[in-house]
């Protein structure tokens, strides 16, 4: 228990330390997210209504993790030749993140 309590006080003095970098970071993940929902909604039919955007933000926010965890996943395959651990874990951590991206920005 001691050692999670230090984690957490580690964890938090370094992101309000680095919390404009943090920021930077968000906010590039946040625009390539409207990115893929852009490109998404390009595929869908030219009437934009509610179920479009809907279904547009649905596949991106689905679509967008698997994306993310792609390009380092891909270079430690490529470094070790087996799968990068906690797979899945990051996947989520990133489903989440970018769900409340999403829940946020209105």
């Amino acid at each position: 228990m001691l050692k999670q309590l230090i984690l957490v006080l580690i964890i938090s003095i370094g992101v309000a330390y680095f919390s404009t970098n943090i920021a930077a970071l968000l906010h590039m993940l946040m625009n390539f997210q409207y990115g893929v929902t852009n490109l998404v909604a390009s595929m869908l039919p030219n009437d934009i209504n509610k179920s479009n955007l809907l279904i547009a933000k649905t596949i991106a926010l689905t679509i967008f993790p698997f994306i993310v965890i792609l390009i380092p996943a891909f270079f430690y395959w490529l470094a070790k030749k087996k799968e990068m651990p906690h797979l899945s874990l990051a996947i989520w951590i990133i489903w989440i993140i970018s769900s409340l991206m999403f829940v946020l920005e209105k």
